[in-house]
């Protein structure tokens, strides 16, 4: 089991990674705006594990976690698995 500070440490990362990934989308690809909002999720949860501070309700669900994220996920699917495995840790807090 992870600990708060570790998966918060994690998940800072994670949506840095998000944040680069997005970087080599096009910018007004959809891609490119799933990714900065999954990055948005992933570093507001971070937050609210690192310091308590609440998740918005329009950032509480990871539209990768629920539906594998398409093109992103075939492309990436390490990312893809870092995400769901952020979001499945996130659960057990």
């Amino acid at each position: 089991m992870t600990s708060k500070q570790e998966l918060a440490k994690s998940g800072f990362q994670l949506a840095i990674d998000l944040e680069e990934v997005a970087d080599s989308y096009h910018i007004r690809s959809d891609e490119h705006e799933m990714l900065l909002y999954e990055a948005a999720i992933v570093e507001a949860k971070s937050h609210y594990l690192k310091e308590g501070t609440p998740v918005e309700p329009n950032l509480e669900t990871s539209l990768f976690a629920e539906r594998g994220g398409g093109m992103i996920g075939v492309r990436s699917p390490k990312l893809m698995q870092r995400i769901n495995t952020f979001h499945q840790a996130f659960k057990e807090f």
